[in-house]
C-alpha cells in the first residue's frame, strides 16, 4: 500500500480494490462491507451481516446555571403553575363569598405554601366541610409535588443527569453535529441512498481514510462518524473501563451488509476461505480473533484503552448562580416596594399593607 498521512497503518480500501482488480494483489486479508456492485471483482463467503451506522457522542453532563429547573419537565411547570393559580383564584372567591376581603393581601403567600407543603402564616379554626376537601386534595398535591421534586434535585446534584441524546437522523440535524466520513464511501452512500435530507447532507464532511481513523480512533467528541458494526465493536472497547462513555452506536442507519474479504474473480481461495469461515464460526473462533486483534493492536500503539477520570470538581458560582440571581431579583422588587411606600407615605390611601 502506499504510504498516507499516518504512514501506511491505514488501509486506503479504494486504492486496494484497485490492486485487486488490476490483478497486483489476489487477496485482502482485510474484512470489508461497502462493496459496490463490480464485475472485476469478487468477495468470500461472508463473515458476517452487518449494519453501517452512525456512531455519536454522549453528552454527560448539562449545565448546572438553570439546574433548580431540571426535575420537571415544562408541561409539568405549566400544570403546577396553573394550579397554583387556580388556587389563588379559589381563594379570592372565597374570601368575596364568604370572607372579609380585606384579608386578600395574604391570600397568594397562603397559596404558595399550600402548594409546596409548608405551614401557612395563620390557623383555620373551623373550616367547612368544602374548604376542607379542597385543601386535603391541595395538601396530597402539595406533599407529592415538593417530595418529587426535592428527590429528583438531590439525584440531580449527587450524580450526572445525561441530556437528550442523538437517536434518530432529526436528532442529529438539530443538534447540527458535523459526520465524519471517508471520501470514497461517501459515494456509495449517496448511490444507494438518493433520499437523504438535505439538512443531514450538508453536515457530511467527506476526508481521506487518515484522517477519519485519526479522529475515529481518539473519539473526537467534534463528530459524528460512520462505522460498521463490527468496526464499533472494535472501537468500543477502548472506553469498555469508563464509567460513562464517550460514544455509543446510534440507530441512525443506513442498510445491512455483508462482511468479506475481497479477492480476484475466479480466484482459487475462493473455496478454501470458504471451508475456514465455516470452521471458525463453528468453533466459536471469530470472537476470539476478535478479541486478539484488539489485544494485538493495543500492543502496537495503534488504540488504547481509555483512563477513568476520577478527578473531584468543587461546585463552582455556576452551581448557585439562580440562587444569587433570585436573590437579587427579589432584592430589587422589595427595593421598589419600599421606594413606593415612601412616596405614598402620608397619602389617604396607601399602595401596600404591611403587617
Amino acid at each position: 500500500m502506499p504510504p498516507d498521512a499516518l504512514g501506511g497503518q491505514v488501509i486506503n480500501m479504494r486504492q486496494t480494490l484497485q490492486l485487486i482488480r488490476e490483478r497486483k494483489m489476489e487477496f485482502c486479508a482485510h474484512a470489508y462491507a461497502l462493496f459496490m456492485p463490480d464485475d472485476e471483482l469478487e468477495k468470500t463467503y461472508p463473515l458476517l451481516v452487518v449494519q453501517w451506522c452512525l456512531m455519536v457522542p454522549l453528552y454527560n453532563s448539562v449545565s448546572t446555571y438553570f439546574y433548580p429547573l431540571q426535575p420537571f419537565a415544562w408541561n409539568v411547570w405549566f400544570f403546577a403553575v396553573g394550579a397554583l393559580l387556580a388556587l389563588v383564584l379559589l381563594e379570592l372567591m372565597w374570601l368575596r363569598l364568604f370572607g372579609r376581603w380585606s384579608g386578600y393581601q395574604g391570600t397568594l403567600m397562603d397559596t404558595f405554601c399550600y402548594i409546596i407543603n409548608v405551614p401557612t402564616e395563620g390557623q383555620l379554626q373551623q373550616p367547612c366541610l368544602l374548604r376542607f376537601l379542597l385543601l386535603a386534595t391541595v395538601f396530597f398535591h402539595g406533599f407529592f409535588l415538593s417530595a418529587y421534586y426535592t428527590s429528583n434535585l438531590g439525584s440531580i446534584l449527587t450524580v450526572n443527569l445525561f441530556h437528550a441524546q442523538i437517536n434518530t437522523m432529526d436528532d442529529i440535524v438539530s443538534a447540527q453535529l458535523p459526520i465524519m466520513i471517508i471520501d470514497y464511501e461517501l459515494q456509495f452512500l449517496l448511490n444507494l441512498n438518493k433520499e437523504l435530507p438535505e439538512e443531514f447532507l450538508k453536515l457530511l464532511r467527506p476526508v481521506d481514510s487518515g484522517i477519519f481513523a485519526e479522529h475515529q480512533t481518539r473519539f473526537n467528541g467534534s463528530f459524528a462518524y460512520f462505522v460498521t458494526e463490527d468496526h464499533w465493536q472494535f472501537l468500543d472497547e477502548q472506553q469498555q473501563h469508563l464509567r460513562q462513555r464517550l460514544f455509543k452506536l446510534s440507530g441512525i442507519c443506513f442498510g445491512s451488509y455483508h462482511l468479506a474479504f475481497p479477492l480476484q474473480m475466479d480466484s482459487t481461495l475462493w473455496r478454501d476461505i470458504e471451508y475456514f469461515t465455516f470452521r471458525i464460526h463453528s468453533s466459536g473462533l471469530l470472537s476470539f480473533y476478535a478479541r486478539s486483534s484488539f489485544g494485538s493492536a493495543l500492543h502496537a500503539g495503534l488504540v488504547e484503552r481509555l483512563p477513568e477520570n476520577r478527578e473531584y470538581t468543587s461546585a463552582g458560582l455556576q452551581h448557585l448562580a439562580i440562587a444569587f440571581f433570585l436573590l437579587l431579583a427579589m432584592s430589587v422588587l422589595a427595593g421598589m416596594v419600599f421606594a413606593l411606600e415612601i412616596i405614598s407615605k402620608g397619602s389617604a390611601k396607601t399602595l401596600f399593607y404591611y403587617q
